[in-house]
């Protein structure tokens, strides 16, 4: 699309139809199998170009809302806790993508929380910061409001310590982060650290709970050993990460044709 209209493609209005009717089609985007992330990049891209149709734009727009529905649906209780300390402001690949780590774990958590109705989310820097997220809301505007709260330090046992003092049982937590837990080291006074809550949270609240840290940047920082029980590791970010998250939380795919991938 961008090419297109960096080549004046969509000069012609007919053009413009004709994408707006692919972008459209009924049943393309479940055939596609295209996720959120991907869906929002697409329309973030577009939406920058100076040429940008608002038609074009529109029809990006639901087809990010669409996409949805090719995410995994957990039949039990989700916690997505997405990093939004300062660090997570920049970009997560390279300086031609201006998608920023925020705007990865954003999408992620307002994704899932459109489509699995037991899923709550809790976005945390070095404590949980408050916001309010309507599920029926669109996932571009939920997704932009965990981005935009940037800030703070980085500690992934904030949201696990608040459904501890919840009682909050939960049978899968996903924290989303660029550097999984710093402020809790000696020195800085925030949190009792990730293993020790989440020992606490299993022995207390939810003994059968698993965790999926995913660090979106590369980074090998661990917050719990290798061999922590019921602890799951994922350092990057593709399509693979929505894969991995759903087997270890025995979702399935309901927009699958593919009966081994939905078992």
């Amino acid at each position: 699309l961008v090419t297109f209209t960096r080549h004046g493609i969509f000069e012609d209005q007919a053009n413009v139809e004709v994408a707006v009717a692919k972008l459209s089609r009924p049943g393309a985007l479940a055939a596609s199998r295209i996720l959120p992330f991907h869906a929002y990049t697409a329309w973030k891209t577009y939406s920058e170009q100076d040429a940008a149709d608002p038609r074009i734009i529109a029809a990006l727009s639901d087809a990010l809302e669409g996409s949805v529905a090719n995410l995994p649906l957990f039949a039990g209780r989700v916690a997505i806790a997405p990093d939004v300390s300062g660090s997570m402001q920049s970009c997560f690949t390279n300086k031609q993508n201006t998608t920023s780590a925020a705007e990865v774990a954003g999408i992620f958590a307002a994704g899932l929380l459109r489509q699995c109705p037991n899923a709550t989310v809790l976005p945390f820097q070095h404590e949980v910061v408050p916001v309010a997220l309507n599920p029926r809301d669109s996932v571009l505007s939920n997704a932009q409001k965990i981005a935009r709260l940037g800030g703070g330090g980085t500690s992934l046992s904030a949201p696990v310590e608040m459904l501890l003092r919840r009682g909050d049982a939960v049978d899968l937590f996903v924290g989303i982060t660029d550097n999984e837990e710093w402020v809790s080291a000696p020195g800085f006074g925030w949190g009792t650290g990730f293993l020790d809550a989440w020992r606490k949270y299993k022995a207390q609240v939810a003994p059968a709970a698993k965790a999926v840290l995913v660090t979106v940047v590369p980074d090998l920082c661990r917050p719990v050993p290798e061999t922590e029980p019921d602890v799951h590791f994922v350092h990057g970010w593709s399509d693979a990460v929505m894969r991995h998250v759903a087997e270890v939380g025995g979702a399935a795919f309901t927009g699958s044709d593919d009966p081994d991938e939905a078992a």
